[in-house]
């Protein structure tokens, strides 16, 4: 995920709260489906411990559990999940199981999410920051690792490290499959950024079935990984990827479901780093278009044959768009010229 800060505040209100549900039906990090529970009719704001005025609020990622009325987000500048409880709009708990909290450029650690000497937080070496719910779990992507937690208490149930290269850098955006227990998860700032995939059959222990390197066709390394969403229709796990050799302002990945079953006989494996890339690597592999500029970030599954893709250009002055695409041949179904720009 890009960069997102704030100050001292969750503010929770009739566009937020309509948001969070929205996504929630839309399995975009959370669990069960929509909600007809009415937004409230003013914003709250919810303040939060550890963040004043004297620092910065570094958050990541957030996930709404429709179970429990839940909202979970990524704090990076308390080390925390920071738990809202959605009905009475109140803050109950931070999770602390000991996250990286933010670094700097040099790699400093930054207590406060502050810019050291002029220079700013680097969010590939901070966490926490994917954030997906799973069953009675979280998982949460962190500094070379995935946390899972308990849901209601915030224990620590497990963990597995995610190494990368160089060291120290995030797991970041994350999709899970309930229909085949599998998990995904990117890690967008490595030389070659991949994606690890979990077996959650046991949802408290989840076990690596593979890392797929997001290698182009001719060999160049991804130019990073933004969100995912599994898709049950096509079962294909659709990645917005930030460049490829044939598309250097990104296109959306689609990943099939039957081909990472198909390695956990031999897992864990590692795939996409040969020659032609991860297309090469997994039968089945799809690569839709997107248009020129795009930046893809966000990424949603729609009610029908639809996949929408948040663009957030590079390019200063370049509009921000929202691209729709049938989810069964890339086609561009609709732009909705200016409602870019959202990560989740």
């Amino acid at each position: 995920m890009k960069e997102f800060k704030s100050k001292r505040h969750l503010v929770v209100g009739p566009t937020l709260t309509v948001a969070l549900l929205v996504l929630a039906g839309c399995g975009g990090g959370s669990s069960g489906g929509s909600t007809s529970q009415a937004p409230p009719t003013n914003p709250v704001q919810i303040a939060v411990p550890g963040v004043t005025s004297a620092n910065t609020y570094s958050f990541d990622l957030g996930a709404v559990d429709t179970a429990t009325n839940t909202y979970y987000v990524t704090n990076r500048t308390s080390k925390s999940i920071d738990v809202v409880d959605i009905a009475s709009l109140t803050f109950k708990a931070q999770f602390k199981p000991g996250f990286a909290g933010c670094f700097n450029a040099k790699g400093v650690p930054e207590p406060t999410c502050n810019a050291v000497n002029g220079v700013g937080i680097n969010n590939d070496a901070s966490g926490p920051d994917g954030l997906d719910v799973v069953g009675a779990n979280l998982y949460v992507g962190d500094v070379n690792k995935l946390w899972v937690l308990d849901k209601t208490t915030g224990a620590s149930m497990s963990s597995v490290a995610i190494p990368s290269n160089p060291s120290g850098l995030r797991a970041d955006e994350g999709c899970f499959d309930a229909v085949h227990n599998i998990y995904a998860i990117s890690t967008p700032g490595d030389n070659n950024p991949f994606m690890t995939f979990f077996d959650t059959t046991v949802t408290a222990a989840p076990k690596v079935i593979a890392k797929v390197v997001m290698n182009s066709s001719d060999g160049s390394p991804s130019g990073g990984l933004e969100a995912c969403v599994f898709d049950a229709t096509t079962g294909l796990f659709f990645v917005n990827n930030d460049a490829s050799d044939t598309a250097p302002n990104g296109e959306m990945d689609g990943i099939p479901v039957a081909a990472i079953l198909a390695l956990k006989p031999s897992a864990p494996a590692t795939v996409g780093a040969g020659a032609g890339g991860w297309k090469a690597a997994l039968a089945g592999a799809k690569v839709f278009a997107l248009p020129a500029l795009c930046d893809p970030t966000g990424i949603a599954v729609g009610p029908n044959n639809e996949v929408g893709a948040m663009c957030r250009p590079g390019t200063v002055g370049t509009r921000l768009d929202f691209v729709i695409l049938n989810k069964l041949t890339g086609a561009t179904v609709a732009v909705v010229a200016g409602a870019g720009g959202g990560d989740q």
